[in-house]
């Protein structure tokens, strides 16, 4: 009898257990009841299909590449000229690679950014003018998550990857739709009692400025994190000798302290946690060790997560310039629409 109940138990745990281990997801054009696969190709034409990185803790923000004998092809977006932006696979030497979708026809289909929102662009495969097909990635679970590009910077070229200049990063994402909606949204966290805590900048002199999540185009899909002074205060991760902190930054470079304020006036801490992937999660720092994760909630009650977001390797995401020079920081921060939101 004890052999049977166990064995109960682990058919019972076994798909929390799949569902945690890290996975690659298809990349896939989806329109209605269609879904076409797509492909990046290799110099000798050789078709590698396109999945999107898994791992648990990380699907805010999933890597979007072509998968090759256990080595990982790089997907961007390219700088052009043209109206609709590329999407190419970027070798390690540099050579720039189709990246193409393949209809139930067999039919070839080009794979483009085909419009912006903000800092998001929407990627489509290109059937016609004006006849689009949105990329999703698909668990194989039925999961879904919309691909992206992704930019952080205000300049056309993002970054440069083997001597190829990237406009935007290609990422699955979690996206909701919440309607029409006021563009700022403020930073909480809530206790284990009941009690809301708010996010705030302080500076040297102790005046302190609400942080908020702010929409940069219609839609909430990877919202700015920032105070609002005379200056903006970019919140930010970033690296010192006393490890990874969350820390705020306006435009001269100076400093701001991250805390959540309490209603009564008390004070707590606001750090990271570890990092899995391209994500770290964001908590305010209370009693005895507990602690809560930071949200964005808009103005009707929707609750976005607030992450720390990579999209480089290694310890300079990027910098701001200040009076006295670069301030270098690890990571963005920034709210998006809670994963869970589309887990079967």
């Amino acid at each position: 009898m004890k052999q049977i109940d166990l064995f109960l138990f682990f058919l019972i745990l076994l798909p929390f257990c799949g569902f945690s281990q890290s996975a690659t997801w298809a990349v896939k054009a989806v329109k209605g009841g269609d879904a076409f696969p797509v492909h990046v190709y290799l110099d000798d034409a050789t078709p590698v299909p396109v999945f999107a990185i898994y791992n648990e803790g990380n699907d805010h923000f999933m890597d979007v590449k072509g998968v090759h004998n256990g080595k990982n092809v790089s997907i961007k977006l390219v700088r052009s000229s043209d109206m609709l932006i590329p999407v190419k696979g970027i070798s390690e030497t540099g050579e720039i690679l189709k990246v193409k979708a393949i209809d139930s026809k067999g039919g070839i289909l080009d794979v483009k950014g085909v419009s912006r929102d903000g800092n998001t662009i929407n990627v489509c495969a290109v059937k016609g003018e004006n006849d689009y097909i949105p990329l999703m990635a698909v668990s194989p679970e039925g999961v879904k998550r919309t691909v992206k590009g992704v930019k952080f910077m205000s300049e056309n070229v993002e970054m440069e990857l083997s001597g190829v200049k990237v406009l935007a990063h290609l990422k699955a994402i979690p996206t909701v739709e919440v309607g029409s909606i006021d563009k700022k949204w403020g930073l909480q966290a809530s206790t284990d009692d009941g009690q809301s805590l708010s996010v705030v900048a302080i500076n040297k002199k102790g005046r302190e400025y609400p942080v908020n999540a702010i929409m940069a185009g219609k839609h909430p899909y990877l919202m700015h994190v920032r105070a609002e002074g005379s200056v903006d205060i970019y919140v930010k991760f970033v690296k010192n000798d006393n490890g990874v902190m969350v820390t705020g930054i306006d435009e001269y470079g100076r400093p701001y302290d991250i805390k959540a304020k309490a209603t009564d006036g008390t004070m707590y801490g606001v750090n990271g946690g570890e990092k899995t992937g391209n994500v770290i999660p964001v908590y305010v720092m209370g009693a005895n060790g507990a602690t809560y994760p930071v949200k964005a909630v808009s103005s009707k009650g929707h609750e976005f997560d607030v992450k720390g977001i990579k999209a480089k390797k290694g310890d300079v995401e990027g910098s701001i310039a200040g009076i006295d020079g670069e301030v270098n920081y690890y990571a963005h921060i920034k709210a998006l629409a809670p994963a869970q939101a589309e887990k079967k």
